[in-house]
């Protein structure tokens, strides 16, 4: 079973950095419907408060992205280009499960989390931990797995996709 959905297929058209930006928050969107009866399961059969994980999950998504978009593309104008218009696609629709200020919340962490991994277990886990942490579950294992999971499955695909694309 996925925990995260699967990434779309490649975005063989996006030429812009406006558009990337714009199709990659769509896939996020995207992800996010199609992750929330996997992430109720998974919350029930633990007793945990579903809306709470369904919703970290969003939120480790999107900061999968923004890592995956440093990775990828590296520094410059264009991932930051790419990222700001990410940022204003999944913020200017309909109110979601996610939103800038729970973003901005969370953001130091996980960007310590990606950038500081644990010297025997790896970065996985410590997005895990995060997760976890957010979750209100900091010490059960299957949280903290589940979430480092979830960025496992997400990260390779997202990586592959963005260095695929050109931007001009």
């Amino acid at each position: 079973m996925s925990v995260t959905g699967e990434i779309p297929d490649p975005i063989v058209s996006v030429t812009t950095a406006d558009a990337l930006g714009i199709e990659l928050a769509r896939a996020v969107m995207t992800q996010a419907d199609a992750t929330g009866e996997s992430a109720i399961a998974f919350a029930r059969a633990l007793s945990l408060d579903a809306d709470c994980l369904h919703a970290e999950l969003i939120y480790l998504s999107i900061l999968t992205t923004r890592f995956a978009l440093g990775v990828a593309l590296g520094a410059g104008e264009s991932p930051a280009r790419v990222r700001a218009a990410f940022e204003r696609a999944l913020w200017s629709g309909a109110p979601w499960r996610a939103s800038a200020s729970g973003l901005s919340a969370r953001l130091r962490e996980y960007k310590d989390a990606f950038n500081h991994p644990h010297p025997e277990l790896g970065r996985a886990y410590m997005v895990g931990r995060t997760f976890a942490r957010h979750c209100n579950s900091s010490h059960e294992v299957a949280v903290i797995e589940f979430g480092a999971r979830a960025y496992m499955e997400q990260l390779p695909p997202m990586v592959g996709l963005l260095r695929s694309v050109t931007l001009v």
